[in-house]
């Protein structure tokens, strides 16, 4: 038999086994052993890694077999090249393999300053979305979307996964944009629509300290921020009103929301809002129910912002053309989102998006959208130009221009 077939029937049953490498990484980040790892990398003066015996001799656990289960563990990690891999004899003569961190694991410390993917992947094996994920199939026969066909009851701990994985992956995107991309330069004035905290107009500005950062969000959300220098808070709904700037930032990434959530919605708001300030906020899914009446309904008060992907196309455009009243002729809407390649791909970049995409669909029945989707909302909104200026992570930076 040759190699090519060999090749091809592993492939096959790669998928039959496609459980292995989630429930792996997982149980890996929720047993911190890439900080592990790293610890005592940095103890042995960080080029000797560390052995599935001395990982094991952390996680608390009187189990015998913890360091053969914890080696087997990190072996497929190590062949997905989410760890270096290598193999050493002790002074007794035992062969024993050593893992190290490597350039993909580094993006799971969540230690480090610029942001870590951990909690993104503690977001995505939470048991409310493994349901819903099973209930894609009743989705594509019956209608609807898979989350809020699968929930009825909400767990209050998901809202504060959701900001942290938010929170933490927009970090890593941000400082890389920040180094990549140039049209910041020049601008006098930019709005940050659905802009949170801040954070991002605050990374923005200590760049650029000559812009004047215009932070756009809902009422409860602005309402509890502090003055920060260089950024004046303005409340409002962006589906009626955008204010007046250079330019108009619309991002993939979130920036942290007080309670949870940044709403387009009016209703829902001020359901939020009546019950923000209960002692039983975030402690009882009666609460919850109450507030919102279903899961799929709490991921959207959450997570709708102005981010493209969580809207129809309609929406968009509607959003679009705010952006293009509050612009001078001169200006720009800076759109980050992930572009979804026309023809398939098999790079990590390609199968990323098309990933993202099947949670969106999952999760709020939004979508990834291709550059030519994105020029056709832009030209229905008004704008004239649409350009492509780089690719960060995997996150498209687009200039949209009158």
């Amino acid at each position: 038999m040759s190699t090519e077939e060999n090749e091809i029937f592993a492939h096959a049953m790669s998928m039959v086994n496609c459980f292995s490498l989630p429930t792996v990484f997982t149980t890996a980040m929720e047993l911190n052993v890439f900080k592990i790892i790293n610890e005592l990398s940095k103890d042995d003066g960080g080029g000797g890694g560390a052995s599935p015996l001395e990982i094991s001799s952390r996680l608390q656990t009187e189990n015998p077999e913890a360091a053969s289960m914890v080696d087997r563990m990190l072996h497929l990690l190590a062949n997905y090249s989410l760890l270096t891999c290598s193999v050493r004899t002790s002074e007794g003569g035992l062969v024993e393999r050593v893992y190290g961190i490597g350039p993909v694991s580094k993006f799971f410390l969540t230690e480090q300053d610029g942001g870590s993917l951990a909690y993104l992947s503690f977001l995505n094996s939470h048991a409310a979305h493994a349901k819903a994920r099973s209930s894609l199939k009743d989705a594509v026969l019956e209608g609807g979307v898979p989350f809020e066909k699968a929930h009825a009851d909400i767990d209050p701990r998901f809202s504060s996964i959701f900001n942290k994985a938010m929170a933490s992956h927009s970090i890593i995107i941000l400082k890389k944009i920040l180094e990549t991309y140039k049209g910041f330069e020049g601008l006098n004035s930019l709005v940050d629509v659905g802009g949170g905290d801040g954070s991002t107009l605050n990374m923005i500005i200590n760049k650029y300290p000559s812009i004047r950062g215009i932070n756009y969000d809902l009422p409860h959300v602005i309402q509890h921020l502090l003055p920060s220098l260089g950024i004046e808070n303005i409340e409002g709904n962006m589906f009626e009103a955008v204010p007046k700037g250079d330019a108009v930032l619309l991002k993939f990434f979130s920036s942290k929301k007080r309670c949870g959530a940044s709403m387009a919605g009016s209703e829902l708001f001020q359901k939020w809002s009546n019950f923000r300030d209960s002692p039983t906020f975030l402690s009882t899914s009666v609460l919850y129910e109450e507030i919102c009446g279903s899961w799929a309904t709490l991921l959207k008060l959450i997570e709708l912002q102005s981010i493209c992907h969580n809207w129809n196309d309609e929406q968009c455009v509607t959003l679009l053309k705010n952006c293009y009243k509050a612009l001078p002729e001169t200006g720009k809407v800076i759109i980050i989102d992930p572009l979804m390649p026309e023809a398939a791909e098999t790079n990590f970049t390609g199968k990323l998006v098309a990933e993202l995409d099947i949670t969106m669909l999952i999760s709020l029945g939004g979508r990834e959208r291709t550059e030519r989707e994105f020029a056709a909302l832009s030209k229905a909104a008004g704008f004239s130009c649409l350009k492509v200026v780089s690719c960060v992570y995997a996150h498209s930076i687009l200039d949209v221009h009158k």
